[in-house]
């Protein structure tokens, strides 16, 4: 059987991240800061050659895949994308004190998952499901 490297790269700086928000489904692009710093990382750092790049549907991944990698396109993988956050969703720490769940979805405890969102393990029960080898279809490039 052959066997195949993942390497999992997270996106870039958003305006949200530097905001504190919770950020999943929520479709924004990079902030420009971010966009730097990935193109600093890419001029400073040793990122392995892939014979394939997959990207959750969003923006700032697809747009942090495109500057890592300008020479692969990006393979979009509906199952990639990120945490559902449920009400959590583009809120901060500070708005979601005032949800029970909160401090114990933070501190991992089993099953506890935002309101209308998924569990830490729902999440990676989901990703685990799309990086089996039969749930993408890609062959190599030809040399």
């Amino acid at each position: 059987m052959k066997s195949y490297t993942i390497h999992f790269i997270r996106n870039a700086l958003t305006d949200e991240n530097l905001e504190g928000r919770y950020i999943g489904h929520t479709n924004v692009e990079l902030s420009e800061e971010g966009k730097e710093q990935l193109r600093q990382m890419k001029n400073e750092l040793i990122y392995p050659p892939v014979d394939a790049v997959f990207t959750s549907p969003l923006k700032r991944c697809t747009q942090t895949a495109e500057i890592l990698y300008p020479d692969n396109k990006a393979i979009v993988i509906d199952g990639f994308i990120e945490y559902n956050f449920g009400e959590f969703e583009n809120k901060t720490a500070e708005q979601l004190e005032k949800y029970e769940e909160f401090p114990r979805w933070l501190a991992g405890e089993k099953g506890v998952k935002p309101p209308y969102g998924e569990s830490n393990e729902d999440f990676a029960k989901r990703v685990r499901t799309y990086t089996k080898p039969q749930s993408v279809n890609c062959t190599k490039k030809p040399m």
